[in-house]
């Protein structure tokens, strides 16, 4: 299967201690954070076409996003900018 067809081609990484009908995110670790940086295309993906395995994780980035918790960048272009950071990794 292509990449681009499998639904969960760039999709964000879940919990998957608690999975019943869909996959959902960790809440422990957004308890963590100040902010996330979240791939455009990815979100963009995710919350208007993702797979409905995805509904949860869509609905809570959608809702972080509108209280100013989530940073949309676009991933592709800053790591073009920058190929050094891909050979740290």
């Amino acid at each position: 299967m292509a990449a681009g067809r499998s639904p969960f081609y760039r999709m964000p990484p879940v919990g998957l201690t608690q999975l019943k009908e869909s996959f959902a995110p960790d809440y422990a670790v957004l308890l963590l954070c100040d902010r996330l940086i979240v791939d455009g295309e990815s979100f963009e993906r995710l919350t208007s076409r993702s797979h409905s395995l995805f509904r949860e994780m869509a609905e809570t980035l959608e809702a972080l996003k509108s209280e100013g918790f989530i940073q949309v960048e676009d991933l592709r272009r800053s790591l073009k900018k920058n190929p050094p950071c891909l050979n740290r990794c």
